[in-house]
């Protein structure tokens, strides 16, 4: 007879309530018992988590089955759900968890033909209370949280990812190290003009800002925001020097000449 001495860890837990603890009594507030072989395994990474992670309530509906789970300092943690159609004919099936703001929190694995009798549960909320629900900690990984992972929009939105802080209106970024930014609140000396307003408040209409110089014959200026203008002769070095240059504006533009020389 063979002898199993490592067996798979999923055979290993068949006996168990694994992920839930082996107190949990998988009872719900409306008389309903999971069977303790629906889930088989899971992973829970929420950010923001505390711990005793525990499953809050199954909510069924026509065609969706909702799992939310909770901790000890919050509701509605995380949650996945599922349609009963779209379990595929293998004995297992993965169910994916995000929180509020739709961030990955984890994944729970359990036995198809068993989830599938979760939806013939009467539609409505399934609450538990936590000790009948409790998450082993073994199942549950501390997220790194070393600083800032996210910014919520006035909408409510969730930015991550990459993100730029741009300064405006008088308020200047800088970074000091790579853990600090400094905010400068220079304030704008052109606000008025931004309004659209004199010096006494009141409208002046459409605003044409001016167009300042950028390239001349496509040479942009040096790294101080300068056209250096000089006069070079191959055959005097000195010409530099006396050669005196003109500016005159005409219909098309600028025109730059020069117009004779000096002795110096």
């Amino acid at each position: 007879m063979a002898r199993i001495i490592f067996p798979e860890f999923r055979d290993e837990q068949s006996d168990s309530r694994y992920p839930f603890a082996d107190t949990a009594t998988l009872l719900s507030d409306t008389g309903f018992f999971i069977p303790k072989s629906c889930l088989v395994d899971a992973n829970f990474h929420v950010i923001g988590g505390v711990s005793s992670i525990y499953l809050a309530g199954i909510f069924i509906e026509a065609d969706r089955v909702r799992l939310t789970f909770s901790d000890s300092a919050a509701n509605n943690r995380c949650s996945g759900e599922y349609g009963p159609e779209e379990l595929s004919e293998k004995q297992y099936a993965t169910i994916e968890l995000t929180d509020r703001l739709g961030r990955p929190a984890g994944v729970v694995v359990g036995r198809s033909a068993e989830l599938q009798l979760l939806s013939g549960w009467p539609a409505g909320a399934h609450n538990f209370a936590p000790a009948a629900t409790e998450i082993v900690a073994t199942a549950v990984t501390p997220a790194q949280e070393p600083g800032v992972r996210g910014l919520v929009g006035p909408a409510g939105e969730l930015l991550a990812g990459d993100l730029w802080l741009v300064g405006d209106n008088g308020v200047v970024l800088r970074i000091l190290d790579e853990n600090t930014i400094q905010v400068n609140i220079i304030g704008d000396p052109l606000f008025k003009r931004a309004e659209c307003i004199n010096s006494e408040g009141a409208p002046i209409g459409d605003f044409s800002p001016r167009n300042y110089l950028k390239t001349i014959n496509g040479c942009p200026p040096d790294k101080y925001g300068n056209f250096n203008f000089v006069v070079k002769s191959h055959n005097d070095p000195d010409t530099i020097k006396k050669q005196i240059l003109r500016i005159y504006p005409d219909e098309t533009g600028l025109k730059i000449a020069a117009v004779g020389s000096r002795v110096l």
